[in-house]
């Protein structure tokens, strides 16, 4: 006990200090895991809520998420995670990170005891198929209860999370409290049903997140899957800039197999479409690839606001461990805001090392 211990704080504190001293460590217990990506974007999105002409999302972009799994005991482990990446901003808008730096994603200790399993730290939450339910340096704990067909998890924790409000004067960040409910039902072995709530308890204009989402998931054929999920956004600002009224967003998803890293030459395609209306997902807690917002965060999600259309996507394990992902999205805002152009369409091709 006390060896495992100590090869949990070393590994804390050397991965802490840098991204590749990690891949010293050794020793049968740990596992070491992680990738790098590459990204050429090319993009005509100018902003998300106001228009800067200034702010880009075309050009070339890195990140490495490089993650270690510690067992402390038999049923009890320590999974560590940090992140370092950069993106092309301007330097004065958007809280102006063009950014090269080192931050801890994930460090959670998890502990299992018959059907259940907790978790509590720093976490990487998941909710539902993708709508939200995902926010990077989330500080709580979380339950998990497993029986038969029906897996329930309860989440809650804290967040700083960064809001556009233009009637506060601009990008707002807050530290935040959120509680997270997620039922999924397989219905049978390729069918399920996904229900989850996802809520900030903030007061006022604060107020970003009251949302509701229910999915459907199910293996057509072989190597065919169906995917789709429909939300809606009761908080405050949701409400206030639609008019009195919720935001509603859904996505519908067909896929064909899909790139497997370890297996050179397989590959996959899929269709998306989507919609949400203005402010569903106001602080980027999706998980879905709608828009290279989300290139900066820990989840690596986007933008899942003031958005419809279609998105393209190809996948293909081009060498061992290396996949090349394309994506292409012919798509439009749902309303125009502030005179942002309507026109959110883009373009990006991903090389991710797997290790």
């Amino acid at each position: 006990m006390k060896k495992k211990v100590t090869a949990l704080l070393t590994a804390l504190m050397i991965g802490v200090s840098a991204n590749s001293a990690c891949l010293a460590i050794s020793g049968a217990d740990v596992v070491i895991t992680g990738t790098f990506n590459t990204r050429y974007s090319s993009a005509n999105d100018k902003g998300i809520y106001n228009f800067a002409d200034d702010y880009s999302k075309s050009g070339f972009y890195h990140r490495a998420d490089i993650g270690l799994i510690v067992p402390v005991s038999k049923n009890v482990s320590f999974t560590g995670m940090i992140f370092a990446g950069s993106h092309n901003t301007d330097e004065n808008y958007d809280l102006g990170r063009r950014f090269d730096e080192t931050s801890l994603e994930m460090a959670m200790i998890t502990a299992k005891k018959g059907n259940a399993e907790f978790n509590v730290g720093r976490l990487i939450t998941w909710q539902g198929l993708g709508l939200t339910g995902s926010s990077p340096y989330f500080d709580g704990a979380s339950v998990k209860l497993k029986n038969d067909k029906l897996t329930t998890t309860v989440t809650a924790g804290n967040v700083i999370n960064c809001t556009f409000i233009p009637e506060l004067g601009g990008p707002v960040s807050n530290n935040r409290t959120y509680y997270g409910v997620d039922v999924a039902y397989d219905v049978e072995k390729d069918k399920k049903i996904v229900a989850t709530l996802w809520q900030d308890t903030d007061k006022d204009l604060y107020n970003a997140y009251k949302t509701l989402t229910v999915g459907y998931q199910q293996k057509l054929a072989k190597d065919w899957v169906f995917t789709g999920e429909y939300g809606r956004n009761n908080a405050n600002l949701a409400k206030l800039k639609n008019d009195g009224s919720a935001a509603d967003a859904f996505f519908a998803r067909v896929k064909y197999r899909g790139a497997v890293p370890g297996q050179v030459g397989s590959n996959g395609a899929s269709l998306m479409y989507v919609k949400a209306d203005p402010y569903f997902d106001p602080s980027t807690n999706t998980v879905l690839e709608t828009t290279p917002n989300g290139w900066g965060y820990p989840t690596n999600g986007s933008n899942f606001d003031n958005f419809k259309g279609l998105v393209i996507s190809y996948e293909h394990t081009v060498f061992d461990n290396t996949v090349l992902k394309l994506n292409y999205a012919p798509a439009d805002r749902v309303k125009d805001m502030n005179g942002v152009p309507r026109d959110r369409s883009y373009f990006t091709a991903d090389l991710k090392l797997y290790f």
